[in-house]
């Protein structure tokens, strides 16, 4: 009696699947730092733990570079979306100095 394999979901995420797919994850994330560093900010932080996910995926910690891809991933969306509203700050800024002189 052969058993089968237990299909994996739709809904499963790729890098909770196997380790290349967090390692193409970390990445893309990389480059997108990449992308964020170019306008002239710094994220060594992010950087340093996209090297640390990393580690932990080669040494076999999956699920621990898995949590901490979550929190990379989170923190340079938070990121990209301040750099896209920085032009709309700069706006509100001269808008109320106008208004109080």
């Amino acid at each position: 009696m052969t058993s089968n394999p237990t299909p994996i979901p739709a809904a499963t995420p790729n890098s909770a699947l196997n380790p290349q797919s967090l390692l193409d994850e970390l990445a893309e994330l990389q480059e997108r730092l990449d992308a964020l560093k170019q306008k002239g900010d710094c994220f060594a932080d992010l950087n340093s733990q996209i090297i640390e996910s990393r580690s932990l995926v080669l040494t076999g910690r999956f699920p621990e570079a898995l949590a901490l891809n979550s929190k990379v991933a989170a923190a340079t969306e938070r990121a990209e979306a301040s750099v896209r509203a920085e032009p709309l700050a700069w706006k509100l800024l001269w808008i109320e100095v106008t208004y109080l002189s």
